[in-house]
């Protein structure tokens, strides 16, 4: 099992965040003789081994995905752009703030509250928008290109859209890994294993 697991956690990283819900079948999705803990006592298992591997997914990655689009960009450009740099701390600030909420208030129907931009992607440098956002979108089409608003792949459309909104990107990751896992688990056990890696106060050493 541990080793289909770890199968899995690469498999994740490279494919869809679609692909990333498990479902198995070995066991029901409920490890034998696990601890069901109790919301005074820090447990290690939901009881749930799916939902304990898409904890650990969204532990890991859904600030992994932004340092990896960094680490793409400085190693695209030689560095940074300034505009990404001045941009950042805003968006660190709700990012982090966002993730500590979500620790102490998970529930099975529980969304980030952050700023919420629909577009038009295509001139978004128009609209009078927070920096927090503004990193996004500036992260967006440095890493992926400018928004692909002539294609006819509605898939391409939407998936450039939803990693340029700041809140959609954030409840994304929340959405499949946690609420696509842990439907049958009380959420006091999920907010127990929930530990998100923070964006790093640090950018430039941060990064590779």
């Amino acid at each position: 099992m541990k080793r289909s697991l770890k199968f899995l956690l690469v498999i994740c990283i490279i494919l869809p965040w679609g692909s990333c819900k498990v479902n198995d079948q070995s066991s029901g999705g409920r490890p034998p003789n696990s601890q069901s803990g109790t919301p005074d006592h820090k447990a290690v298992t939901t009881g749930y081994s799916d939902c304990d591997f898409g904890v650990k997914i969204f532990n890991e990655h859904a600030t992994g995905r932004i340092i990896d689009d960094l680490n793409e960009i400085k190693s695209r450009y030689g560095s940074l752009p300034s505009e990404l740099k001045e941009l950042y701390p805003a968006a660190r600030a709700s990012w982090n703030a966002a993730l500590s909420s979500l620790k102490h208030s998970y529930a099975k129907d529980y969304q980030a509250d952050l700023p919420d931009y629909r577009g038009p992607f295509e001139d978004w440098r128009n609209h009078n928008l927070s920096d927090d956002q503004k990193f996004f979108l500036v992260l967006t089409e440095l890493r992926y290109g400018p928004y692909p608003a002539t294609s006819l792949d509605l898939a391409k459309r939407g998936a450039w859209a939803e990693k340029a909104n700041i809140s959609e990107r954030l409840n994304a990751h929340i959405r499949v890994a946690l609420h696509g896992n842990c439907q049958p688990v009380v959420a006091y056990k999920v907010k127990d294993l929930l530990n998100p890696k923070m964006l790093p106060q640090d950018l430039e050493n941060a990064l590779d």
